[in-house]
């Protein structure tokens, strides 16, 4: 098998668990120190704007990491990741429909931000110098 395919994988891979583990590590340390109440319930409409504002900045660098590590065809991968993330947040607009803690526009703006995020950071990473 072509030795291409495993780094396509691993630079993809890379990408989705940066922005996995890195949103999940912000959402967690924020709460550690207070600034975001573990209950969602008492989330504000300025934390939910601030956790789109990291989640943007979490995406842009997953995009920029995908775009360092693949071996060829760079944007390929990066466009790759971005329709990843915009299924899932899709997803996670149906998933969390009813849930009256989240409010309907901060899933839809998740959903809507990751691919050109992604693809920013895809940009970002071709155009850079090593």
């Amino acid at each position: 098998m072509n030795k291409n395919i495993f780094k396509s994988l691993g630079a993809i891979t890379a990408g989705f668990l940066i922005i996995v583990v890195l949103s999940f590590s912000v959402d967690k340390l924020l709460e550690a120190i207070k600034f975001l109440p573990e209950n969602p319930v008492l989330y504000t409409t300025n934390i939910f704007l601030l956790s789109v504002a990291y989640r943007s900045i979490i995406s842009i660098i997953g995009g920029f990491v995908v775009g360092k590590l693949a071996p060829n065809k760079k944007m390929k991968h990066v466009l790759f990741l971005g329709i990843i993330g915009t299924i899932i947040g899709i997803t996670g607009i149906i998933t969390g429909w009813n849930m009256p803690e989240y409010p309907h526009w901060y899933a839809i703006t998740l959903a809507t931000i990751t691919f050109p995020c992604i693809w920013f950071g895809g940009i970002f990473a071709f155009n850079s110098n090593d």
